[in-house]
């Protein structure tokens, strides 16, 4: 029988699993560029990767059942399937394999030493290390299945296996690559106009950092949404991906747009609640500033909506750069 965890994952709509998918990568890019190549770190994933090794063991083989089926050898025959007879379910299948190595290449790469994580020689051996791994790991899989009839040995299983390998170990590479460019004077696109576009991104750092953390916050929102509004009823949907958004948001700018030197449990605690407190304010000037934009000078909705979405954005950082992650003048 298989565990719940998977099979929810597993009847989700597969729009949601890809957004699902695409903001743990984003997640894990931002982590892993702030926490890596630390030896705490590493070793936090080494307890993930351990802890996912044994769901997917459990997931592939001792949860499935004993009976003999015919295996298939040709490659990409979901795929065939899908795009020849409509078959969604070979689709699923396909995508769910992909879906579930993903964080098994994401915390192996990051449980690799490295001795600079601006080197994208060591983030290529890095990541072609995870894909071997991957690929072998899934071999030994797919071999034991197809030996003691436990599920079905595809070729496709092995193809979607190593594909979620290497898309978890993308977020590293990227990474190293961004650290390459950013930060040294070996890569060979470090012209004139090139040091003037790093000058530029530094001087813009904060505007920059507070606009893609707003884009993955919209993601996580997204992601918390469509996985609750399949089991409980979209308001209370929508509540529990507003709380979480907001926790991502506040920890997301708390560490990458405003670098707050706060530490501590309970000042942390506090500067969150300020954090809230400013959220909730804002959103109550959204919807007095919606009211007044359609009922008293009658401007269509949809267009409001929009020009309240860019005032409200400049309101939240004004807000989180003045008085929650305000910076303290020290006393000389």
């Amino acid at each position: 029988m298989e565990p719940i965890l998977f099979s929810a994952i597993y009847h989700l709509p597969l729009l949601s699993t890809a957004i699902l998918a695409v903001t743990f990568l984003l997640l894990w890019g931002i982590v892993s560029s702030r926490k890596y190549p630390g030896s705490d770190w590493r070793v936090l994933c080494g307890v993930l990767f351990g802890l996912w090794l044994a769901a997917a063991l459990y997931y592939t083989l001792l949860c499935r059942d004993i009976y003999p089926r015919e295996p298939h050898l040709e490659p990409f025959r979901s795929l065939r399937l899908f795009f020849r007879e409509n078959n969604r379910g070979a689709l699923r299948e396909f995508w769910m394999n992909i879906l579930l190595f993903i964080p098994g290449g994401a915390f192996y790469t990051n449980l690799l030493p490295s001795k600079d994580r601006a080197s994208v020689p060591d983030a290529l051996r890095r990541s072609g290390l995870t894909l071997l791994t991957g690929l072998s790991f899934t071999a030994v899989i797919e071999a034991i299945q197809w030996r003691a009839n436990l599920g079905q040995f595809e070729t496709d299983d092995l193809i979607a296996n190593t594909a979620g390998t290497f898309l978890g170990a993308c977020p590293a590479l990227v990474v190293s690559i961004a650290y390459f460019l950013y930060t040294t004077d070996r890569n060979p696109f470090r012209t004139k106009f090139f040091r003037g576009c790093v000058n530029l991104l530094r001087r813009f750092r904060e505007a920059i950092a507070y606009i893609f953390c707003g884009g993955t916050t919209t993601f996580v929102n997204w992601s918390v949404y469509f996985i609750s509004a399949s089991v409980l009823h979209y308001l209370a949907a929508d509540v529990i991906a507003w709380i979480v958004s907001i926790l991502f948001s506040f920890a997301a700018n708390r560490t990458l747009v405003f670098r707050s030197e706060v530490r501590g449990f309970f000042p942390i605690l506090a500067e969150g609640a300020l954090f809230v407190a400013g959220r909730l304010f804002t959103f109550a000037a959204e919807l007095g500033m919606h009211w007044v934009g359609v009922e008293v000078f009658g401007i269509p909705a949809d267009i409001m909506k929009f020009f309240i979405a860019i005032a409200v954005a400049f309101l939240n950082y004004a807000f989180g750069k003045l008085v929650v992650f305000r910076k303290v003048k020290r006393e000389e």
